[in-house]
């Protein structure tokens, strides 16, 4: 969620008592806020134009491709927000929830990336998900497969602490979404070391990624993101959301920026 909350604290730094923001200006501000981008475009909507310098905005649209920020690479993401206000005192904060509308577009290729990077395999490792017949393992090198129909194949080595023996898994199911919060599994098989593995331990397994990964586990911290729709194609997912932060939001404080302005 790093990428979002980023997006969204500009978003709230976009105006300030002093002039007008240019959709030029408000795009440069993004772009920083990544590793690299490749593609995008931004248009602030606001008539009559004085509402800027009141701290209002009718909504603001984003378009881009190839978003990069650790340690994911997003081909293609779309924001389109509700009407904006923020209250333009000593600190700009937002007088009322800022909600947007957000369509995201992973590749298989990128993903993978993602999944190999330290990051991942640390969170991966604290999830604890490889305990087998009383042992624990860590997961080592995981892969993904997106296949058609809402499926997916992962596929990892579960090695041992401290000891040299691993187990090969490889997992297929489908994915739904549940409350439009969480994904789960559904109908999820597994082998290990090619031998079928039992159907408690498979859903067990399920379980708790489903868990770990619920939307709802942000919103003590005032974000509330629902999943609107999920498409799994081969090499790809598209997943549309609706994401509302409250102003009180701690997420907002963790990734501050100065305000815009266009005097640059």
């Amino acid at each position: 969620m790093d990428f979002l909350t980023i997006l969204l604290s500009v978003l709230i730094g976009l105006v300030a008592p002093v002039g007008f923001v240019s959709d030029r200006l408000l795009e440069n501000q993004i772009r920083q806020q990544f590793d690299s981008v490749e593609d995008l475009q931004v248009r602030v909507d606001n008539r009559p134009t004085y509402q800027l310098l009141q701290g209002r905005v009718d909504r603001i649209r984003i378009a881009g491709s190839g978003l990069s920020i650790e340690p994911l690479r997003i081909a293609t993401l779309e924001v389109e927000t509700d009407p904006i206000a923020v209250d333009l005192g000593d600190e700009l904060e937002l007088k009322e929830p800022l909600q947007a509308g957000v369509r995201i577009v992973l590749t298989e290729a990128d993903i993978e990336q993602a999944l190999r990077s330290p990051r991942i395999r640390n969170l991966l490792n604290d999830l604890n998900l490889g305990e087998l017949g009383g042992a624990e393992y860590q997961i080592r090198n995981p892969r993904l497969q997106l296949l058609a129909g809402d499926r997916i194949r992962l596929r990892a080595i579960l090695q041992q602490e401290d000891s040299s023996e691993q187990l090969a898994i490889d997992l297929r199911s489908g994915i739904r979404v549940v409350a439009g919060r969480q994904l789960q599994f559904d109908s999820p098989t597994a082998t290990l070391n090619g031998e079928s593995i039992p159907d408690r331990l498979v859903e067990g397994f399920a379980s708790g990624i489903s868990q770990r990964f619920d939307l709802q586990n942000f919103e003590e911290a005032g974000l509330t993101a629902r999943i609107l729709q999920l498409n799994i194609s081969e090499e790809r997912i598209e997943l549309a959301a609706f994401v509302r932060i409250e102003p009180e939001s701690d997420l907002l404080g963790q990734t501050a920026i100065e305000p815009l302005t266009a005097a640059r």
